[in-house]
């Protein structure tokens, strides 16, 4: 009889990285809240998937960028990817600037066999989601030219490239073009304009992508598979929803 534990280990691991946007504007209108809130329930709901998925181990990586100007713009909540069985969801300040640049060159530095995928013949490609509500800004410089040169680097990262992308746009100000060109795919990007259509697209996201893994182990397919049939659910899921809302409101 296989113990539980032994049974865990023989699952593969995917690794769900959120970038999340905590600069200075996600105060207002209570966006940081908002998006505590759902972060919470999307790691209760990944907990959910995480006891039902016999083959596949969620593990999860939380990127704060924007979290103050004294030097740590940008910090790994985690020092390594942790299982979401044993991860508890900590309410996350917002202070700061918007780092784009720095934020996606740590990821790409995390997403390699000597960082956060360091057992790559017993992973799954992961998962990559980021969330904002503005657009790349720094103390100086151009942060625009510094954020398309750290995506053509991510974009030489197979990890990266064969990973199921998504953004979140909160609000009106949110960059689109810029979260396109990280995920590589429009219709990956998902505007939200109230703390309700933000928890429904997490959650959206969550599932699906733990869905899809899953069905890519089953058929034996490459990773590559998962990211256009996200991609084509997310297009149907767009269509699915009324997209008429402007701004933010919090309810």
């Amino acid at each position: 009889m296989v113990s539980v534990d032994k049974a865990r280990v023989a699952r593969k691991k995917m690794v769900m990285f959120f970038l999340l946007d905590a600069s200075n504007s996600m105060n207002e209108g209570d966006k940081m809240t908002a998006l505590n809130r759902c972060m919470a329930d999307a790691v209760e709901l990944a907990k959910d998937l995480d006891v039902k998925n016999t083959e596949v181990q969620i593990e999860v990586a939380v990127l704060m960028f924007g979290v103050g100007d004294d030097g740590e713009e940008c910090r790994w909540i985690r020092n390594e990817p942790e299982p979401v069985d044993r991860f508890e969801w900590i309410d996350q300040k917002a202070e700061g600037w918007t780092p784009f640049s720095k934020a996606l060159d740590m990821l790409n530095a995390a997403m390699s066999r000597d960082r956060f995928l360091d057992t790559p013949s017993a992973s799954m490609a992961p998962v990559v989601v980021v969330m904002s509500d503005g657009h790349p800004c720094i103390r100086s410089g151009d942060e625009y030219a510094a954020t398309s040169e750290a995506i053509e680097r991510l974009n030489r990262n197979r990890w990266f490239v064969n990973s199921i992308k998504a953004a979140i746009a909160i609000g009106d100000d949110a960059d689109k073009k810029v979260l396109s060109d990280i995920t590589g795919k429009p219709e990956t990007v998902f505007e939200v304009h109230d703390s309700n259509r933000l928890a429904d697209v997490i959650e959206f996201i969550v599932v699906r992508s733990s869905v899809i893994t899953s069905t890519v182990i089953r058929d034996g397919e490459r990773e590559v598979g998962a990211v256009e049939r996200f991609a084509e659910e997310a297009v149907v899921k767009h269509e699915e929803d009324d997209m008429n809302s402007t701004g933010w409101t919090t309810f």
